[in-house]
């Protein structure tokens, strides 16, 4: 048993979250935000954590701080260019 609960008791890395900062040229960091957002909004189900994508506005320096799992950063980044 104790072998069992040593091979599941493992630290999940797929599910890493990271956080970027995206620094606008043109875009007001607000409409970038929102539609950061909507796109990954789960539609019709209970969204996983995995799902979870957390924007914040920074006006000061027009850019916007996202953190979301590590393997949705370069459809975030597509989205953002």
């Amino acid at each position: 048993v104790d072998a069992l609960v040593k091979s599941l008791d493992i630290r999940d890395t797929a599910g890493e979250r990271e956080r970027r900062l995206f620094k606008l040229t043109f875009a007001d960091p607000g409409s970038v935000s929102n539609a950061i957002r909507q796109a990954f909004q789960p539609v019709g189900r209970t969204p996983s954590p995995r799902d979870t994508v957390t924007t914040a506005d920074d006006w000061t320096t027009n850019s916007v701080v996202v953190t979301a799992a590590a393997d949705l950063m370069p459809e975030i980044e597509s989205l953002v260019q």
